[in-house]
């Protein structure tokens, strides 16, 4: 079995070449290659765009971004060429996504019945205190994915998992693992609960019956039912199959949005002192521990990051960060609204 080389032994190597070695042909480039070329027992050569191919059988495919190596770098004023690579390649015919479609699949990601918290977060922390704890979980979860997705790019892995035993090894995969199960096991059994409360809702108002409930109720039964309706989609392989089903949810979402400001609006528009009534911030360490949280985890996405990356049509850094910021940008304007609407309802 060959043997893996360091990645640092190639930056040293890379670093004593002239800037027309490199791809892109400057010391401040990205240096593009395959994974299983980076795996080989020997050093990959550096080429430049001109000798490159898409239809390459090795996989080696033009370098797309120029930018510095690394914040170490910037900090310590010591920059070097970028080595990354790329599962699967730039020019794979796996890559599909849009920058539209990958953002709404990250969207749909993002806002989950985690958002239907977060007027309780609202009416904990208060009006201003509430709004700035969502900007900084919306910023700190935007560069929490770049830095995931600049992590995969450096050891050529496609899962968050597979980051983790990269960098970590197979024991912090393992831990990563449980975690991601226990998390999402939870977020499917709140979803589950969800599904079974609106569509039973839904049937009784439009037969006028009442379901029976228990674990063998006709509750549970219509519960059964959904499951399978929708378990074509859950058995696809890639989030770009279920780019129809992100828009639809995220239509549905922001209606159920406007239908909360809309009633939130209603109720409180005669009121006249409607705003010496509010409840700007709060000095309650335990009010704001409570909600914290609550504002954090409303941009969870982690777990979902690298296959939109790895779905991603020319997965450039500027088009990366297109998708992330764009779909973070949404999901803090539909949270904020949603917030502020619930919080406003119930005062």
């Amino acid at each position: 079995m060959p043997s893996i080389p360091s990645i640092d032994s190639y930056y040293g190597s890379i670093s004593e070449s002239s800037p027309g070695d490199l791809s892109c042909g400057g010391r401040n480039d990205a240096a593009y290659i395959s994974k299983s070329q980076f795996r080989s027992s020997s050093r990959p050569q550096m080429v430049s765009p001109s000798q490159l191919s898409s239809s390459s059988p090795d996989g080696v495919f033009t370098a797309l971004t120029k930018r510095l190596s690394s914040f170490r770098g910037s900090l310590l004023g010591t920059h070097r060429p970028s080595l990354e690579m790329l599962v699967p390649t730039a020019d794979s015919t796996l890559r599909q996504s849009s920058v539209t479609a990958a953002t709404f699949n990250l969207v749909a990601t993002i806002a989950g019945g985690g958002v239907l918290s977060l007027p309780l977060a609202f009416k904990s922390t208060g009006l201003l205190l509430g709004s700035f704890m969502t900007i900084m979980a919306a910023l700190m979860s935007d560069f929490s994915l770049y830095i995931l997705c600049s992590c995969a790019r450096r050891t050529g892995a496609s899962s968050y998992c597979e980051v983790a035993r990269l960098t970590f090894g197979s024991g912090m995969e393992c831990f990563i693992t449980t975690v991601l199960f226990t998390t999402l096991a939870f977020f499917l059994i709140a979803y589950m609960v969800l599904t079974r409360d609106i569509w039973s809702t839904i049937f009784t108002f439009i037969t006028g019956t009442t379901l029976t409930k228990g674990v063998a109720g006709e509750e549970t039964i219509l519960l059964g039912i959904m499951v399978l309706c929708v378990m074509p989609a859950m058995l696809q392989r890639s989030l770009h199959a279920l780019r129809y089903n992100c828009y639809v949810s995220f239509a549905s979402i922001t209606v159920l949005c406007g239908s909360i400001i809309f009633r939130a609006y209603d109720k409180n528009i005669k009121m006249d002192d409607f705003f010496a009534d509010i409840k700007w911030y709060t000095t309650s360490v335990t009010d704001i521990l409570f909600a914290l949280p609550l504002f954090v985890l409303s941009f969870l996405a982690a777990y979902n990051m690298l296959p939109v990356h790895c779905a991603l049509v020319q997965p450039s850094r500027s088009r990366v960060r297109k998708v992330i910021n764009g779909a973070i940008t949404f999901c803090l304007i539909l949270f904020y609204a949603f917030g502020i609407g619930g919080d406003m309802f119930a005062h």
